[in-house]
């Protein structure tokens, strides 16, 4: 069956989670690439999981959810220096990025990329500004015998143009075909390529005082299929054009500008759900907003919502439990915990869970020799053998073990071996407080003391803690965990 994603740009719904996650990239003023995923769970999106990619000065950059892999690699295809480079992330597993690989070279700007077309993996195709003027076109050959190999690029277009967006409708008349809107002299430059062609044709030149690069898609309002545009205004803001998919001779409609700032790029997608909102993210000179728009009949602009400068906490979870101990689940508890620490601008990224067989460690004797416990250098023998279970653990990455019991009774433990950083939550007394605790024990791996304040996460009594409120951290104790060599700090 063809496939043809309904996305552009640099972000896309994505198909983890249940309501279709949002993967996003966009250049990082440091170098590389910023990548973020858009938790969709919530009415509101929760943006996360900050990472940098990739190296050097990029200058555009796209990305599609493609075909390849369980749920769809990552496919991302850039503008570095005067190179067109492809990434590609795994969808499984580790979810390791690799690239850059080259393309082409002799361009510049924001490329496009689609994957559309017949077969089971149907062709990249990819558009992109020409240093010299116009466009390239090029695609990627992922048919059985193809390769991977790309096409030597075809030329069209004229003038230096900034950047474009790239578009294979699927309905109608147009089915097949590829449309390209492109950013030249202030204007938008809409181009077109009949199904079974290989010639580009010139179709209109609309709006003024418009910069950077486009989004540009098909999507639904109400019945009717449309086609969606939005750019970066030179003054400031953006500009949302629509047109009706069948009306090939039709003009393109202004419907809004909305937004304040200036911007450089623009990514658009439409929900995959049956309001029919779209998301707008906005690249500026350093990080992005979000605007949302929508559901009809209104379909009104609003925000901007600006992107999270997030550090982050990588995490493993190992459960030893037998029963219905903990109140909630370990897994749904260190979620719970994630989104409180996400308020003071740490992400807990949940690498991996596994379940450990280890009945003899189910309740976990913390008591040493001399009869200390959960004090710094004071780790038990049996702490000393379930801290060895750091099965796929990175040297900087933290292990949440959870067991049904501890000896003396204590909700958690954050006494761990020598570089092998990791913390204990019990069943026996946790209940409903399960991820304060969690967060409590990891503050004390981040570098943490107990404090006597009340109303902090850090106090020596749970008792004094009011669990319907937010984290409550000092800017000072968030500064020393900053500091921590278990923390990565973000990346734009």
């Amino acid at each position: 069956m063809p496939y043809s994603p309904k996305h552009s740009g640099a972000m896309a719904q994505g198909t983890s989670g249940q309501y279709g996650d949002f993967e996003l990239v966009f250049p990082c003023s440091k170098g590389g690439f910023c990548y973020y995923t858009g938790d969709n769970q919530q009415r509101d999106t929760r943006w996360m999981n900050q990472l940098c990619e990739g190296k050097g000065n990029i200058t555009g950059i796209a990305m599609i959810q493609g075909n390849y892999g369980t749920m769809g690699n990552l496919e991302v295809v850039a503008v570095k220096g005067k190179d067109l480079v492809h990434y590609w992330r795994e969808d499984t597993g580790e979810r390791k990025w690799h690239g850059p690989f080259l393309i082409t070279s002799g361009v510049q700007g924001v490329p496009s990329i689609v994957q559309a077309g017949a077969g089971v993996f149907a062709n990249f195709e990819v558009v992109v500004p020409r240093r010299g003027g116009g466009l390239l076109y090029l695609q990627r050959d992922n048919s059985r015998n193809g390769g991977f190999a790309w096409s030597q690029p075809q030329q069209f277009g004229v003038g230096n143009i900034s950047g474009c967006s790239l578009l294979r409708p699927n309905v109608g008349s147009l089915r097949g075909s590829l449309e390209v809107v492109a950013i030249h002299s202030g204007h938008l430059v809409h181009y077109k390529r009949e199904a079974g062609s290989t010639l580009w044709e010139y179709a209109t030149t609309f709006g003024n005082g418009i910069s950077g690069s486009p989004a540009f898609i098909q999507a639904s309002v109400g019945s009717k299929t449309m086609f969606e545009i939005v750019a970066p205004l030179a003054s400031g803001g953006l500009v949302h054009f629509r047109r009706l998919h069948n009306s090939r001779n039709s003009l393109w409609t202004q419907v809004a500008t909305f937004g304040e700032g200036k911007y450089s790029a623009v990514s658009l997608v439409q929900h995959n759900d049956r309001e029919g909102k779209m998301d707008v993210v906005a690249v500026k000179k350093k990080g992005a907003d979000h605007y949302i728009c929508g559901p009809e009949p209104d379909y009104e602009w609003t925000g901007p919502f600006e992107l999270p400068s997030l550090a982050r906490v990588r995490l493993h979870v190992k459960v030893l439990w037998t029963s219905t101990l903990y109140a909630l689940s370990p897994e749904i508890a260190v979620l719970i915990a994630r989104d409180m620490f996400l308020n003071i601008g740490i992400h807990i990224e949940v690498l991996s869970i596994e379940n450990l067989n280890l009945p003899d460690l189910m309740v976990l004797d913390l008591m040493t020799p001399s009869g200390n416990y959960c004090k710094e250098s004071y780790v038990s023998e049996e702490m000393e053998q379930l801290y060895e279970h750091r099965n796929n653990v990175g040297d900087d990455e933290i292990v949440a073990y959870f067991v049904d019991a501890t000896i003396p009774a204590l909700g958690g433990c954050a006494t761990y071996p020598r570089n092998k950083p990791g913390f204990v939550v019990s069943g026996s007394d946790s209940g409903s407080a399960i991820s304060y605790i969690i967060l409590h024990e990891l503050g004390h791996v981040l570098g943490l003391n107990h404090t006597k304040k009340t109303d902090r996460l850090m106090n020596d009594d749970l008792n004094n803690v009011n669990l319907n409120q937010d984290v409550m951290i000092s800017g000072m104790e968030l500064s020393k965990m900053l500091r921590s060599r278990y923390v990565t700090k973000p990346c734009c």
